[in-house]
């Protein structure tokens, strides 16, 4: 299970430290979710309750 785990995370480590995340838009209307995206839509109403207005930004209190 170990090599195999290993083996994977070779895979995707080039990927990984590559990307260069963007900010992610909390405003409903600015894209339209389908039934795929009910996780990232719960995890974008989470980040807008706890003071987030876009993406990993905290708004300046």
């Amino acid at each position: 299970l170990i090599h195999f785990q290993q083996t994977i995370f070779v895979q995707d480590r080039s990927i990984l430290e590559n990307q260069i995340p963007g900010l992610l838009p909390l405003d409903p209307g600015m894209e339209i979710p389908t039934r795929a995206d009910l996780t990232s839509v719960a995890y974008r109403r989470w980040l807008k309750r706890h003071g987030y207005t876009y993406g990993a930004q905290l708004v300046a209190q």
